[in-house]
């Protein structure tokens, strides 16, 4: 599971509040006080609960649809469904009460990172000439979103295909007191049977223990491997 999507709301929670927290000092040009400090926290979290909220609702709205998983595709991704979907839904509590209660002590110092600059001022350059053509550059996203749709019509109806190797394992057991010889003549007989039908290319088995004993079977108990035809 990604790491970011938990820490997420933490991270622009608490760069929010280290930049109002280090806007309001610099302007007051003195440490703040306790009540500024909160007040600044609680204006930062309130700023940027929504952008919040709407990130992990998508998040978490990705993953409802495993919830109604069944058979195999459900005992595989349901747990994990539900792993991400508590986690997210914790660490969005926690953004929005222990990550700015952390911030309320200490200076607060807010520097510019030399790697990241030459990035923001073209991230600026890029949202201001995106609003002034802002039909042409919507444009592009909305096609896609329509023609993402087409293909979701297009899909099939099955999440994991059926596994089918061509071929079966029987399991042949009788009675425990059942010996060796009286097992081995049995199973012939099982073998003579299942060779008859057409769909069936070769059988052989496996009666009781192998020479290297990986799989411990008593001697009433065989494995019979049936090849099939293409």
């Amino acid at each position: 599971m990604d790491f970011g999507l938990i820490v997420d709301g933490a991270v622009i929670i608490s760069e929010n509040a280290l930049r109002r927290l280090a806007e309001r000092q610099r302007a007051l040009a003195r440490l703040l006080t306790l009540p500024e400090r909160l007040q600044e926290t609680m204006g930062a979290s309130k700023e940027m609960i929504q952008p919040t909220v709407f990130g992990q609702i998508i998040i978490i709205t990705v993953y409802l649809p495993q919830l109604t998983f069944t058979r195999i595709e459900g005992k595989m991704f349901e747990p994990m469904a539900l792993t991400v979907i508590s986690a997210l839904v914790t660490a969005f509590i926690l953004s929005l009460t222990f990550v700015p209660a952390m911030l309320v002590t200490g200076p607060a110092q807010e520097t510019e990172n030399l790697p990241s600059a030459p990035t923001s001022a073209a991230m600026s350059r890029f949202c201001l000439v995106r609003y002034e053509i802002r039909p042409l550059s919507s444009g592009p996203p909305w096609h896609f979103s329509c023609f993402s749709l087409f293909l979701f019509t297009r899909l099939g109806q099955e999440f994991i295909p059926t596994l089918d190797e061509g071929d079966l394992a029987m399991h042949a057991m009788r009675i425990p007191s059942t010996a060796l010889s009286q097992s081995t003549s049995m199973q012939l007989q099982v073998e003579r049977a299942l060779r008859a039908l057409p769909e069936v290319a070769f059988v052989f088995s496996k009666t009781g223990t192998a020479d290297i004993a990986s799989d411990p079977m008593p001697p009433h108990v065989s494995d019979t491997f049936i090849i099939l035809k293409p």
